[in-house]
């Protein structure tokens, strides 16, 4: 009776330690992002022309996974964000954080050339100078005065 107790209270511990270290909350680190459910409808929903919904499912593996953890889910959204929602500071932020979590990938450089379409076309959001508008207004002056 003796050797039984100690023997079984090992068991129950190890059995325990087992259930703690396999819970569902951290499983998602073992598992590629490509392979998340989330992210293969958002592509399935990409390919299907729905990007509104896409994008909701990339931003859930985000959610997931947390920021650090969801560098393909980063790319996608931000291609949506530039594309689609006509977004281009979510893009930008969406872009900047893939190329912090994988700076090296093959996708590198034609994603900073995206961050640069993507400031191209925030900046074109942005009223003209006062004095730029002076500026085209007096060239335009001179062009009348020429023309008359």
């Amino acid at each position: 009776m003796t050797v039984r107790l100690p023997f079984a209270s090992l068991l129950a511990a190890v059995a325990l330690l087992f259930v703690a270290g396999c819970g569902g909350g951290g499983n998602a680190a073992f598992t590629a992002e490509t392979d998340d459910p989330y992210y293969r409808e958002g592509q399935r929903l990409v390919r299907q022309g729905r990007e509104a919904e896409a994008l909701s499912a990339f931003l859930k593996v985000i959610e997931k996974r947390g920021e650090q953890g969801a560098a393909e889910a980063h790319l996608e959204a931000g291609l949506i964000y530039l594309s689609y929602v006509k977004n281009p500071i979510e893009a930008i932020h969406h872009f900047r954080k893939f190329l912090e979590l994988q700076p090296n990938a093959k996708q590198a450089a034609g994603v900073r050339s995206l961050i640069d379409t993507a400031t191209r076309e925030f900046a074109r959001t942005i009223p003209a100078h006062p004095l730029e508008s002076q500026v085209i207004g007096l060239d335009q002056t001179d062009l009348v005065r020429q023309l008359q």
